[in-house]
């Protein structure tokens, strides 16, 4: 459900691409989901407090690939993120995701405001791609454009790949432009990439690795998260 019955703004994000063709090619890396799948991350947030600066004490999201849907033409994923331990039940996102590359299709964030839910739908012109950024959002669900694939030459682990562009976001008719970027280098393990929305957060550096549904860690210049894998 997609909370029809609350009213929001509609925003539409566009990024116009440049750089190397092998962002939009069919093979490379991309986590891969099913229904039913779900996985934790552990978030913490640099904040000033009277010692100074000092990270929060962390709070877990909790992911989950809820169903498929067809949405605007493009089938997709429907991933809901809520609070792993309830402790904030009225923030949440619902993150609407192409299967062939996880772009983002539609994105709903969902926030209490005087103690009522309130939601704010974006959705992403299709004839252009965009990393997914989290913009004001608590939850940090940043994700990168798909498939990545290495650099073709021997020296690929030494070398960055990278798409750079603007993202267009309109508001009530005011568009807002930024420099947008992304670039990515393979790792040991999988791929190192680094996203940058042009805005105050900086850049965002995020570790993938291979058989992961989702960024092992991300660091940022005000805010950090790491995978949660259940002990055996």
């Amino acid at each position: 459900m997609m909370m029809e019955s609350i009213k929001r703004p509609l925003l539409t994000a566009v990024f116009l691409l440049a750089g190397i063709l092998s962002a939009c090619a069919d093979d490379g890396f991309m986590p891969m989901w099913q229904i039913g799948a779900s996985w934790t991350i552990e978030t913490s947030r640099l904040c000033q407090n009277p010692q100074g600066m000092a990270w929060t004490t962390p709070v877990r999201w909790l992911f989950e690939v809820k169903n498929e849907k067809e949405i605007d033409g493009v089938p997709c994923y429907v991933v809901h993120v809520s609070s792993a331990a309830k402790h904030s039940a009225g923030t949440q996102a619902i993150l609407c995701l192409s299967k062939q590359d996880l772009r983002a299709v539609r994105v709903v964030d969902v926030a209490s405001v005087a103690g009522k839910p309130q939601a704010q739908e974006r959705s992403f012109d299709g004839s252009r791609i965009s990393p997914l950024f989290s913009g004001e959002s608590v939850i940090p669900y940043d994700l990168p454009l798909f498939p990545l694939a290495a650099a073709s030459d021997d020296d690929a682990r030494e070398r960055d790949a990278a798409v750079a562009g603007e993202a267009a976001t309109d508001v009530d008719g005011i568009t807002f432009v930024d420099a947008t970027a992304q670039n990515w280098t393979k790792t040991e393990q999988g791929y190192r990439v680094t996203l940058d929305s042009g805005d105050s957060r900086g850049k965002l550096v995020q570790e993938w690795v291979a058989g992961e549904p989702w960024a092992r860690s991300m660091t940022g210049r005000d805010v950090k998260y790491t995978l949660v894998t259940e002990e055996k």
